[in-house]
């Protein structure tokens, strides 16, 4: 005997069976198949459709496969509709109970409405309902989706539904990133409006086809299938009638009943829609969907995102469809060597030779602004095989650039040749390209596996960054004379942009004045027409080190260092500083003009010896001295002429003497100023430190003391003392001498000279204590030398750390 299927709808159906027979009824309920956009795909009052849900976040690096999101599900609806072309579907909306009914029916309706239009591809509509309906928290989150599916640096930072300055930075880069792939291009000022979240639409329909590996095409035929029970209620809001948890409480909060269902149904297992009137009503009391008796739900589950399968090359700024770079700014200078050491505020009026440009003077520094990353990344991990790396335009490409290892360069045997095969196990993997010709260069990689051949290139331009002042170029630029920088080789067509303060902007800063196609011209001082970008003598541009950035329209810098001349010998790297040597006017040539600069007494860095009258008389006399060697007196001015200061002081260990500072001409007639001597006076106050920790011991078996036991008498360490003395002025922001200005090259020479004499003494001291100091000294002082260029071979005052 068979079963005689019966549904709800057969009520009021009739049978005619025979009574001497038994007969069995059974009542099935209709099938709705049911894909939900289930949990936190929406925020709590926002009907915006979240493409990734926040747990995992994309910040810590949770991998996006085996995720069920919100673009997995939009994926599998349409696979659905492909799979089972019969089916009809319905888009119904819900929401939890905080909130009054009817607003919570709207709400429910426009979630439903807001699946739809990302499911039909209904830009306009889906973009009314995000800024009709949207919390800040929405697109927080949907940028760090976009930085973690794209590789834009447009992650917020923590989600916090507040929209603060790191929500409007990543704004802004989420939109220089759409630009450079999308069209048309949208306004980059921060701000999620109409544009922006067309914006972000537009991204979830790119990820979406991808995740269906098809085109705008197979997306189209794909939509086509979707099939709806009835076209004008195509979504419906049901509200907070039907909810998942907390049945039958009010006001309660829940993520699971935020949702939004998409239900398919087999052919004459439709529901009736009375329940629904009109799109936007809910006669929950007639729904058969849900009435627990007509229907049930059967789950569709969607499979996760498939895992990402490619390669792909890239480098920071470039990142457009063309895969060529498209005038991202890029920084030429990273070179910091100097110019970080002049925190303190310039005094007012002070000026000195400006240092405006460092382009790395010579080569290799930890640093390298000459060398370009480049990034290889083949997905999924786990790929057997070579990947072939090659310059596609033939050897004179090749020759362009060279490939290193690491973000230093190293030794010739470190080099990459091209065409390289890396082994697939290898990746990802960052190289660094350095430009040696100008010119361009397609960088192409190729993997082949399992008969599938993934590629992809990258464009890069060699140009040339090239300075000169009256047709030469040199490291100090006279005063009040153009400076002149252009940029050789680039492709015709490119327009550059020019930031001299490094500041990142482009075309804003008071002396930048626009961009040029080639080169620009810079002033510093007075003089100033509308063919120069003019650098102000202003405080704020005293003593500082400025980043150049140039800015190219359809092509990246990779710079290659111009020549310049040092002592008349050619090499890589400029260093560019205006000679003005100005600066506060020394004082008078006296003990009342030094103590105009300096208030001494007996209160000082240093706790002075008391003088002997032996003392004082003998130092009255050998530097024409009238006045006491105490109080205010411990600094005087005397007819030295050939030093420019010296440190009073007589004999070793505890029986040292420490008296007082005398200043003399010399340093008045060196085309010095004031500042210089400041530094020079500090310099000796560094000495007179020295002493003191030899006479008192200070702390206990210091170096000075260690020092002065091996060798005793003043020139025991005295290479030494003069080496931590000249180096003090390395440190000191005021003095002038890291600028070059010839009338003060000694101060660096000294220093150099010193240093090594040091390191030549180092090596005769005999094993211990006074030795071990000794290297620790030196160290500390090469650690802190405030440039690169001195701890490099090759350079004119080159020196090493001690072994």
């Amino acid at each position: 005997m068979s079963p005689i299927d019966l549904t709800r709808r057969d009520q009021d159906k009739k049978f005619e069976l025979p009574t001497d027979e038994a007969h069995l009824f059974q009542l099935s309920p209709f099938i709705a198949h049911l894909l939900e956009m289930a949990d936190l795909h929406f925020h709590h009052d926002s009907a915006v459709l979240l493409p990734e849900y926040e747990t995992g976040p994309l910040d810590q690096g949770a991998p996006l496969e085996g995720k069920i999101t919100g673009i997995a599900i939009l994926r599998a609806c349409l696979l659905q509709a492909k799979q089972s072309p019969n089916q009809k579907i319905l888009i119904a909306g819900h929401t939890d109970t905080t909130g009054p009914a009817a607003y919570n029916l709207t709400l429910s309706k426009m979630r439903a409405d807001n699946v739809l239009a990302a499911l039909m591809g209904d830009r306009p509509g889906w973009v009314k309902i995000a800024l009709d309906k949207h919390k800040v928290e929405d697109y927080q989150q949907i940028l760090k989706w976009a930085a973690g599916v794209r590789g834009w640096p447009c992650d917020p930072g923590p989600i916090t539904n507040a929209d603060n300055q790191s929500t409007r930075d990543a704004t802004k880069e989420f939109q220089k990133s759409y630009n450079l792939e999308f069209a048309p291009k949208i306004g980059e000022d921060g701000i999620v409006g109409k544009e922006t979240w067309g914006a972000f639409f537009d991204v979830y329909m790119d990820e979406l086809k991808k995740s269906l590996k098809t085109d705008d095409a197979g997306l189209k035929q794909l939509r086509q299938g979707l099939k709806f029970i009835d076209g004008g209620k195509k979504a419906v809001g049901c509200g907070e009638n039907f909810p998942i948890e907390g049945l039958g409480k009010g006001n309660f909060r829940s993520a699971t009943d935020r949702r939004v269902e998409i239900l398919f149904f087999d052919p004459g297992e439709e529901p009736k829609l009375d329940c629904h009137p009109t799109a936007s009503q809910c006669a929950h009391k007639k729904c058969e969907l849900h009435d627990g008796k007509t229907f049930v739900f059967k789950p569709i589950d969607p499979d996760p995102l498939p895992k990402p399968q490619g390669l792909r090359l890239s480098s920071p700024g470039i990142d457009d469809a063309k895969r060529a770079s498209h005038g991202a700014a890029v920084m030429l200078n990273d070179d910091h060597d100097n110019g970080k050491f002049y925190t303190p505020p310039a005094p007012a009026g002070h000026r000195e030779a400006e240092p405006i440009f460092d382009l790395d003077l010579l080569e290799d520094t930890p640093s390298e602004d000459d060398l370009l990353l480049i990034h290889i990344d083949l997905a999924p991990a786990g790929l057997v095989g070579n990947l072939q790396l090659q310059a596609v335009e033939g050897a004179a490409a090749a020759a362009r650039i060279r490939l290193w290892p690491k973000s230093t360069k190293g030794a010739q045997a470190d080099i990459i040749a091209l065409p390289a095969a890396i082994p697939a196990n290898e990746l990802p993997k960052d190289l660094f390209v350095e430009g040696m010709q100008t010119g361009k260069v397609t960088l192409e990689a190729t993997f082949s596996s399992g008969g599938v051949t993934l590629k992809d290139r990258l464009v890069l331009n060699v140009v040339e960054l090239r300075e000169s002042q009256g047709g030469t170029r040199r490291i100090i630029y006279d005063y009040n004379t153009d400076i002149k920088f252009e940029v050789a080789g680039a492709p015709a067509n490119y327009t550059f942009e020019w930031d001299l303060d490094g500041d990142g902007r482009f075309n804003t800063a008071a002396f930048e004045t626009g961009k040029t196609t080639a080169s620009v011209t810079c002033k510093y001082g007075a003089a100033e027409d509308a063919s120069t970008v003019k650098l102000d003598q202003t405080a704020a541009n005293t003593r500082k080190v400025y980043d150049v950035a140039v800015r190219m329209t359809g092509g990246l810098v990779l710079h290659v260092k111009g020549l310049t001349t040092i002592g008349g010998a050619a090499v890589r790297g400029m260093r560019v500083a205006l000679n003005s040597n100005q600066g506060q006017p020394l004082p008078a040539q006296s003990t009342a003009g030094l103590h105009t600069l300096f208030a001494w007494s007996d209160v000082v860095p240093v706790t002075f010896s008391a003088t002997t009258a032996a003392e004082n008389a003998q130092f009255q006399a050998s530097e024409g001295i009238a006045a006491n060697l105490q109080g205010a007196n411990r600094i005087q001015f005397g007819p030295l002429t050939a030093a420019n200061a010296v440190t009073p002081r007589s004999g070793v260990g505890a029986g040292r003497r420490v008296i007082g500072v005398i200043v003399g001409p010399a340093i008045w007639t060196s085309g010095q100023v004031q500042e210089d001597l400041i530094a020079t006076v500090n310099h000796e106050i560094k000495h007179l430190q020295q002493h003191v920790a030899v006479r008192d011991n200070a702390p206990p078996n210091n170096v000075w003391r260690l020092l002065d036991n091996q060798f005793g008498g003043a020139n025991g360490y005295s290479d030494f003392r003069e080496a931590e003395g000249h180096h003090s002025e390395l440190l000191d922001p005021n003095v002038s001498w890291r600028h070059q200005l010839p009338a003060v090259q000694g101060d660096l020479q000294a220093f150099f000279n010193r240093y090594n004499a040091s390191l030549g003494v180092l090596g005769g001291i005999p094993a211990g204590a006074a030795r071990t100091a000794a290297r620790i000294l030196l160290q500390t002082m090469y650690r802190q030398i405030p440039f690169f260029e001195m701890k490099r071979p090759g350079y004119t005052h080159f020196v090493r750390a001690p072994l």
